[in-house]
């Protein structure tokens, strides 16, 4: 009788636990939130000033001369990964009174530093209202002839930032901008000393849409990895003098569809050291019908924002003191619609990088050409059109 006292009592437990094991495989598991990307930028003219003083002391004076508020910024939470580049074309001011001098007339090479800041607000620089997304970065702009620069061009290509904790950030998660910070320095400087953003026109006119700020949110910012694409053919390795857009890279895109989202970096350096002058090189980044397309069609932009243009035109002198000139091109863009011909079938679409070029104060010789050297690379990061949001 006792053994079947135990065996019941055993029955009983064994019954419990099946149905405990039972109840556990029946109770639904959640699931965890799929991965998200969202890609943004400012687009066409982002520039918040035209001009920044140069001081005699080092970011004695700091600007915002662009910035990406919370209408283009995309709201933070825990877990993200925030993602930027931008890039931005100064220039140097005159050497001698003309119409087209934005202020004092000056001859030496201003200092300029830049960094990205999430702050508070869209003048904000720093402080306790803001926190570095990127390095400082430094460059020299030269002024000096035969070797002036004149136009430079400051690029980030890898500022990021993980959201650990969304209240240890400077603002609200959904009311943050990303600020370009701009200084300028030079122990010559005097009042009225101005680094220009853009470019100044010979009536004065300040032409600026040289630039932007570009976003990509990851949720989770764990997430995999997108696909990259890449190219190091270059389709010309010699640029005419003469003002003619040339593609120099080219990678082609099949099956794009609406909300697919592309982000690009190109790297090049061009090369005038068989050239008696120094050469105007001007970069553009779009997207293009054809691998030798150098103009967005209307078409185009009606498919891709924002206006099949990945990155803004901007440039610099290529000057016999630099060569080799390194270029930098980033920028990011979002598909409208499927890329699909009027009669609705699939085609597909180049990201181009293009070039265009000339002598600075003087005429090409028959023959010259813009080098382009080896080792051109661009990149394309494309990202599943069911990850948009």
């Amino acid at each position: 009788m006792w053994l079947a006292v135990v065996a019941a009592l055993t029955a009983v437990v064994l019954g419990e636990t099946s149905v405990r094991a039972l109840e556990r495989e029946a109770t639904p598991v959640p699931h965890a939130a799929a991965p998200r990307v969202l890609v943004t930028t400012t687009g066409n003219d982002s520039e918040a000033r035209k001009t920044v003083p140069i001081t005699r002391r080092a970011r004695a004076r700091k600007w915002v001369v662009m910035s990406m508020g919370p209408h283009e910024l995309p709201g933070l939470k825990t877990g993200d990964r925030l993602e930027l580049t931008a890039e931005l074309q100064v220039t140097d001011d005159c050497r001698h009174p003309a119409p087209r001098c934005a202020g004092r007339p000056y001859r030496f090479s201003p200092r300029i530093g830049s960094r990205l800041v999430l702050a508070s607000s869209r003048g904000t620089t720093g402080g306790r209202h803001a926190i570095a997304l990127s390095a400082r970065k430094r460059i020299r702009c030269r002024q000096k002839v035969p070797n002036r620069q004149h136009h430079c061009v400051l690029v980030f290509t890898g500022a990021s930032m993980r959201v650990r904790n969304p209240d240890a950030l400077p603002c609200g998660p959904s009311t943050c901008h990303v600020n370009f910070v701009v200084d300028a320095h030079s122990g010559r400087a005097r009042h009225g000393d101005k680094l220009i953003i853009g470019a100044n026109k010979p009536n004065g006119f300040i032409l600026q849409d040289k630039g932007r700020i570009n976003a990509i949110r990851l949720r989770p910012g764990s997430q995999r990895r997108a696909r990259k694409l890449e190219t190091t053919e270059r389709r010309h390795t010699r640029i005419p003098l003469d003002q003619t857009p040339t593609v120099v890279l080219s990678r082609r895109l099949n099956g794009l569809k609406r909300d697919t989202q592309l982000a690009v970096l190109a790297r090049m350096r061009t090369d005038v050291s068989k050239l008696p002058y120094s050469a105007r090189v001007t970069t553009h980044l779009i997207v293009g019908r054809t691998r030798h397309s150098t103009e967005t069609s209307r078409w185009v932009a009606h498919l891709a924002s924002p206006h099949g243009e990945i990155a803004e035109a901007n440039g610099s002198n290529c000057t016999r003191a630099q060569t080799p000139c390194p270029y930098t091109k980033v920028g990011v863009l979002r598909m409208l619609r499927d890329a699909r011909n009027r009669a609705g079938r699939p085609i597909p679409l180049f990201v181009n990088l293009y070039v265009v070029s000339n002598p600075k104060r003087t005429m090409p010789r028959p023959g010259d050409r813009l080098k382009v050297l080896p080792h051109a690379r661009m990149r394309v990061a494309r990202y599943k059109p069911s990850l948009r949001g």
